[in-house]
């Protein structure tokens, strides 16, 4: 029931860790809403491969942690990212080509 638990979770902060006193704050979602659109939202997000695993979105069911699908389409990394990672790789082989 969504009215019932954005009751209790609109301003709730006491989450009973050290220092954690930030309130919840509950928003629509927008521009998309519902389980499907945000789940297609995020399996196509390009920023998903550059961000660290525990700012991924998590999917649950009945409580547990299920693995978010794979994209449906192949993502495109942003340019920024591709060269650090082109320079990153030519720095690996140039340091190879030394030590032989």
């Amino acid at each position: 029931d969504v009215p019932r638990l954005w009751l209790a979770l609109d301003g709730f902060s006491q989450w009973g860790l050290g220092g954690a006193d930030k309130p919840c704050s509950v928003r629509w979602s927008e521009p998309d809403q519902g389980l499907d659109a945000l789940v297609e939202r995020y399996r196509l997000w390009s920023a998903i491969a550059t961000v660290p695993p525990r700012w991924k979105p998590d999917l649950f069911y009945r409580g547990c942690r299920v693995p978010f699908p794979e994209p449906t389409q192949k993502i495109m990394l942003p340019n920024a990212l591709l060269q650090t990672a082109c320079v990153m790789r030519c720095l690996s082989v140039c340091s190879e080509a030394r030590r032989t």
